[in-house]
């Protein structure tokens, strides 16, 4: 049954899962945005008030309804800390639904979910012409004075613009990369659009490490978006349409593993494809996160100096979204040894949270405060992390003299850098 169907006959448990609050307010105090706030509806006992109120019928679709339910980084830290299990997360998400059947998405998201992202050719397409104008433009330039137009979307003068790629990496790769030597594994790489379009060199690394260790992959070209930004957004509908695009793709397969490199999209394949949209994945089973396949396969036991102190941040939708902390500082360990240093509060949201970061901006920034402080604090030259969001939230928020690279990158760099000492 599909969730429309599921919330107009009340079968989607939101009044039980609303039911299980206790009002007890532990989530007030793990809650980024609550911090900031300090005002009741803004935490997620707020928000789940609001929610009840909608569905009884006391208070309607209206601003002061959709600022709190909206501004919340979906980071699941509420989630983890309830004593009564309430799936937060998952009535936010709704909530969100419902406004978008109620009141359908704004012009803007109307075009780029439904149109642009469903477009397999006119996407990529759009999206190199857009990092043309970039260049063009020379935006990236904190001093031009078209940046000038940036306060009318919400956003600082002087805040970083991550460059659109010319070459997505779907374009730059064949469609099955050999392992070299003897093949231990076959495993299909989900790419997802900010390594496609934004860090392509993510995904080059990520396919190298792979292929050294004996892994062969395959990047099938037709893959799509994961969905999140979508669903996030409360269009159930239009992620729905991209998660069955991919598993029409993926099931077609014959791998061991589908990996990927991005916390939220190893998310959406792993539980919420089934969870939030109805859709019956059992591939899903075959997900695997970079750090918790190459954990699997073993790294080789040269250490290497980079030069460098080290820290790591959880990204909040491997941690706490796929219970994954381990593997990326083990492996991180390994490789590097005492060039590894741990941060206080890493596992803290850093507030980028995808297009969070472009409609919340301020708030976004005032949340990332605290993990700028937590990094600078622990003394780190490098971040590495497991989310491409993420990366470009710390890039934006941190000092350009601390460097930020997927956790896979610096595993290249530091086997490389290995290999050469043969």
């Amino acid at each position: 049954m599909l969730i429309e169907e599921k919330i107009q006959k009340k079968e989607f448990l939101l009044e039980e899962e609303l039911a299980k609050c206790m009002k007890c307010g532990f989530c007030r105090a793990v809650c980024p945005i609550f911090t900031e706030f300090k005002i009741e509806p803004y935490s997620p006992r707020g928000r789940i008030q609001l929610t009840k109120n909608l569905i009884l019928g006391i208070t309607h679709f209206n601003p002061k309804w959709h600022d709190p339910i909206f501004r919340c980084l979906i980071c699941k830290a509420c989630v983890e800390e309830c004593p009564s299990g309430v799936e937060l997360d998952r009535i936010f998400i709704t909530a969100r639904h419902m406004e978008v059947i109620d009141k359908s998405l704004s012009w803007g998201k109307r075009i780029v979910f439904r149109y642009f992202m469903r477009a397999r050719r006119v996407f990529p397409f759009t999206v190199i012409l857009f990092g043309i104008l970039q260049r063009i433009s020379l935006i990236f330039w904190r001093y031009n004075p078209l940046r000038i137009l940036f306060p009318l979307l919400g956003m600082p003068m002087g805040r970083s613009v991550p460059l659109f790629t010319l070459k997505p990496f779907l374009t730059r790769v064949p469609e099955v990369v050999p392992a070299k030597g003897e093949r231990r594994l076959r495993v299909a790489f989900f790419v997802g659009c900010a390594t496609n379009y934004l860090y392509p060199r993510i995904g080059s690394s990520l396919v190298k490490v792979l292929s050294d260790l004996g892994v062969e992959v395959v990047i099938p070209k037709g893959q799509m978006c994961c969905g999140t930004p979508l669903y996030i957004s409360g269009d159930i509908e239009g992620a729905r349409y991209l998660a069955q695009r991919n598993i029409e793709i993926f099931s077609q397969l014959d791998v061991d593993y589908i990996v990927t490199g991005c916390a939220s999209c190893g998310l959406s394949l792993k539980k919420e494809w089934n969870r939030l949209m109805g859709l019956e994945w059992a591939e899903g089973k075959k997900v695997r996160d970079i750090s918790e396949l190459l954990k699997e396969l073993g790294l080789p036991n040269e250490l290497v100096e980079l030069g460098k102190k080290v820290t790591y941040h959880d990204p909040c939708h491997l941690r706490r979204g796929q219970g994954i902390w381990e593997e990326p500082r083990e492996l991180l360990k390994q490789v590097i040894g005492d060039d590894f240093v741990e941060m206080r509060d890493s596992d803290r949201c850093c507030g980028g949270a995808g297009s969070f970061n472009l409609f919340y901006y301020d708030t976004s920034r005032a949340v990332g405060k605290h993990k700028r402080d937590r990094v600078l604090e622990s003394g780190a030259e490098m971040v590495a992390t497991n989310c491409p969001s993420c990366i470009m939230q710390l890039r934006d928020i941190l000092p350009k003299k601390v460097k930020v690279l997927h956790t896979v990158e610096i595993i290249e760099k530091a086997l490389r850098k290995a290999n050469k000492k043969k």
